[in-house]
């Protein structure tokens, strides 16, 4: 009885561990399906099929998906939008490349930031972004660190900007810089201007009031330029006292209007 007893526990254990194993390979890591949205000379997609290599063949079970995620976005660029486990054996993960778009100047330093204002990098030299031309007061400076989001002080000037790059399909060689111009603190009157790649200006006055209705005034006197005329034409957009609406005017940019702008 007792060798039987024995051999029926051996039986048992080995069945156990021959289940473990089984599981254990039923489990383990077989596919990795990315993908990647990217731009096209980028290949920043190595670095991830890199750190996903490092989960084949690992049990499913224990794959920490936060700590994948963690290491693709050490790199401020990268994104993980989806990242989840797909049983037995497969874990699918997309990536998306930040796009660069802004960037602006602190103490000789160009912050390059992507459309949602998260700050992708610090760099030497100016690159092929949108310019933002701010004063210190404009801004938080805090915000300015890599991985961090760039915070303007005011709402109302930052929906003003975002409502004018919601009507441009390709805003980014559309513009070439923003610059926001404080006329007087103590009235919080500031001005928004957007300066074009054809040479036109559109300038929003007192942005802190109505500036998204202004915006979608501009934006029609500009549709109604012809190319010829958005070489050196300047929307300004404001409230008429005397017409008690938002209106625009279109003047022609000159030389000395310019350099007095600046």
């Amino acid at each position: 009885m007792k060798h039987k007893r024995l051999f029926a526990i051996s039986t048992a254990l080995v069945y156990l561990v021959f289940m473990i194993l089984c599981l254990a390979y039923a489990f383990s890591v077989k596919h990795i399906n990315s993908e990647y949205i990217m731009q096209a000379d980028s290949v920043r997609y190595e670095k991830v099929e890199s750190i996903l290599s490092d989960c084949e063949n690992k049990n499913l079970c224990f794959v920490n998906l936060k700590k994948i995620k963690n290491k693709i976005e050490k790199d401020a660029y990268l994104k993980v939008l989806k990242i989840e486990k797909k049983f037995p054996n497969s874990i699918n993960v997309t990536v998306e490349e930040r796009k660069e778009m802004f960037e602006i100047n602190v103490d000789g330093q160009y912050f390059v930031l992507d459309e949602n204002y998260f700050v992708l990098a610090k760099k030497s030299a100016s690159g092929n972004n949108v310019k933002l031309e701010l004063q210190e007061s404009d801004y938080d400076k805090n915000s300015l660190k890599i991985k961090g989001t760039f915070k303007l002080v005011a709402k109302e000037t930052e929906n003003c900007i975002a409502k004018m790059l919601d009507n441009f399909s390709d805003w980014k060689n559309l513009l070439t810089k923003i610059k926001i111009v404080e006329i007087d603190s103590s009235s919080d009157n500031y001005r928004v201007i957007f300066y074009t790649t054809q040479g036109c200006q559109i300038e929003i006055r007192k942005a802190k009031s109505n500036g998204e209705q202004k915006v979608m005034v501009a934006i029609d006197a500009y549709n109604k330029l012809t190319d010829l005329q958005k070489t050196d034409s300047k929307i300004i957009a404001f409230y008429s006292e005397k017409m008690g609406q938002v209106t625009a005017d279109i003047e022609k940019i000159t030389i000395e209007k310019e350099n007095s702008n600046d």
